[in-house]
């Protein structure tokens, strides 16, 4: 409750109260009658007079005690700290190695002419057809004898340089027929 209601409370009650002939000042002191003492009949004694009393009379209105409420306000408590920094743990990722696939179709190699990054997975599959695959003169493994389909060899192309491969059945080592070439590359 704020302070201009408190106000109009404590103005309503105060008008209230006097409206209801609420705290006025003391009304007067009434006197209570006095009657003369009658002297007797012709004696010649002394009177007397015997003294009156007077005593007041009080009256009270009744007493109303307002009390306003009472507010209590507490400013919000800030509590501000230092940012914190957290280094999140270091994480090593080693890719997956590159891989590439050679298929041999019929009478072909796809492609014929792969080139890949030192490193990279090689696999030559053999998905139709009788064949075999041999290096004119590479370090990678030949697959002999020929067979029929399906056959799949692989491994790493970890030298770098330019390879020539045939199928003996179908191609031959100066690159006709079924024939292609490997190149590897640094990475």
């Amino acid at each position: 409750m704020n302070v201009r209601n408190q106000i109009g409370i404590v103005v309503a009650v105060a008008t209230l109260v006097i409206a209801c002939g609420g705290p006025t000042s003391d009304p007067p002191a009434t006197a209570a009658p006095t009657t003369p003492a009658k002297a007797p009949a012709s004696t010649n004694a002394p009177t007397t007079t015997t003294p009156t009393t007077t005593t007041p009379t009080t009256t009270s209105a009744p007493t109303t005690t307002t009390t306003a409420p009472t507010t209590t306000t507490t400013a919000p408590t800030t509590t501000t700290s230092a940012p914190t920094t957290t280094t999140a743990p270091t994480t090593t990722t080693t890719a997956a190695p590159a891989s590439k696939t050679i298929t041999l179709v019929d009478f072909d190699f796809g492609p014929a002419s792969p080139s890949v990054v030192q490193g990279t997975q090689l696999t030559f599959n053999n998905s139709n057809g009788f064949h075999d695959l041999t290096w004119v003169s590479a370090p990678y493994p030949n697959r002999l004898p020929a067979e029929d389909s399906p056959w799949s060899v692989s491994f790493t192309a970890d030298t770098v340089g330019a390879f020539a491969f045939y199928c003996s059945i179908h191609g031959g080592p100066g690159g006709t027929g079924m024939a292609g070439t490997l190149t590897v590359t640094a990475p």
